[in-house]
């Protein structure tokens, strides 16, 4: 009934992303930046289909603008990092990481509902903890931090 609601617009994007429809789920992003080309989750939502389709570039670029304007997205974070992860690029994959375990110390995260899978915020931070664990083990780097 309002065309200029963008919560509904990112959730129905969201939805659509969760079944599989990511030219759909891509339209409703774009059709909120042409509301308001600063709505983070509207870049957020970009990146998360960028990165499933192996656009690793431009899912970079949509997540680093998504953090730019809202840097208290997990997300996001956690997105970046699974991307700089699959790339090899471990330390920045253990600083985006590392970033959502210490915004949930600092405060209890609120996942972006439209995007956030079936993950809890407690499951998304126990995932960062045993990933940072993990490569920090395998690779031996970082030197105990």
């Amino acid at each position: 009934s309002c065309p200029t609601f963008v919560p509904a617009h990112l959730l129905l994007g969201g939805v659509y992303a969760h079944r599989g429809r990511y030219d759909d789920a891509t339209g409703m992003a774009e059709r909120v930046l042409l509301l308001s080309d600063l709505e983070p989750r509207a870049h957020l939502l970009l990146g998360m289909i960028a990165a499933r389709h192996g656009r690793v570039d431009e899912a970079l670029r949509s997540f680093r603008r998504t953090l730019y304007l809202d840097d208290s997205l997990a997300l996001a974070h956690f997105w970046l990092g699974n991307v700089y992860r699959d790339r090899g690029d471990l330390v920045r994959a253990c600083r985006e990481y590392q970033n959502v375990v210490r915004n949930w110390e600092r405060h209890p995260l609120e996942l972006t509902e439209e995007f956030a899978l079936d993950l809890t915020a407690e499951q998304l931070v126990e995932f960062c903890r045993a990933t940072l664990s993990q490569l920090r083990f395998n690779g031996g780097w970082l030197d105990g931090r």
